[in-house]
């Protein structure tokens, strides 16, 4: 049988203030579905298999893994890619995968070819945006870069979500926004702005006690994709995955990934919130 979420994308090495870490959207999203209580599988490319607890791991070989050096600095993220894996192709997905019912594209660092996109016409089809939209110079720091094949891979997809840190300009948040029937941009900690059924909405954040904010966003793609899955409502969607976020950031790395009983109860601690929202 195919998965319930199929997820494709790098892992990585971190290089972090605690120490090598595994990383990438990859990591944090099958975790997160796989928490969440879904059949999870990945499509990924690194020197090794990831070890991901509950999560049926495709690691397609290269010479090196995806590594990245991440620091923080006054709120403020500066990435630099040391390593990249191997890209991957539409050859790499399983023909039985393709039927999943759910699937995120989950590029790192614009490793996940654009044909991927069109093997899912039959799945709920979310993307994860920043990797595509990141460019790096000799020394491997990373900077926004326009993403030209927008047009081609956004029509294609259910849902997508970026950050606001990764676009180059505010002005193609709209014209992307016409393009998915459901954009989501993150704003770390001034929460999330959502757009759905042709207006803007606020998702604010919730609090939470911040000690690392690394895969937060990842974390929010997952819970987002998975709950428009359940539910259908993307407001409602946001909100639970704005909540899975912030407790993603409260302890260091993927020991963050949340459950679903600590969502549950940070949801029932601050029930005002989505009636705070608007658009």
């Amino acid at each position: 049988m195919p998965p319930d979420l199929l997820v494709v994308g790098h892992v990585s090495q971190d290089l972090t203030p605690w120490g090598p870490a595994l990383g990438g959207t990859a990591s944090y999203a099958t975790l997160t579905a796989a928490r969440l209580g879904l059949k999870v599988a990945v499509v990924t490319a690194a020197q090794e298999a990831p070890l991901l607890p509950g999560v049926t791991v495709r690691c397609i070989p290269s010479p090196q893994t995806t590594t990245m050096e991440n620091l923080y600095q006054e709120g403020e993220r500066r990435q630099r890619l040391l390593a990249r894996a191997v890209p991957l192709g539409t050859q790499h997905i399983p023909t039985r995968w393709r039927k999943a019912t759910t699937v995120l594209l989950a590029p790192l660092v614009g490793e996940v070819q654009s044909e991927v996109a069109s093997l899912f016409s039959s799945s709920l089809l979310g993307l994860s945006l920043q990797g595509w939209l990141r460019g790096w110079d000799a020394q491997g720091r990373i900077h926004p870069q326009e993403w030209p094949e927008a047009s081609q891979v956004l029509p294609r997809a259910s849902l997508a979500v970026v950050s606001e840190r990764d676009v180059t300009s505010m002005a193609v948040l709209e014209e992307w926004a016409r393009l998915v029937p459901v954009l989501a941009v993150t704003q770390g900690r001034r929460g999330a702005r959502l757009h759905w059924r042709g207006q803007w909405h606020s998702v604010l954040a919730f609090p939470a006690g911040e000690v690392d904010p690394t895969g937060a966003g990842d974390v929010f793609a997952a819970a987002f994709l998975v709950h428009y899955h359940r539910t259908g409502d993307a407001l409602q969607a946001a909100y639970f995955a704005s909540c899975a976020a912030s407790l993603c950031v409260e302890k260091v790395g993927l020991e963050g990934v949340p459950w679903p009983d600590q969502i549950e109860a940070r949801l029932r601690l601050f029930p005002g919130l989505l009636r705070g929202q608007g658009a």
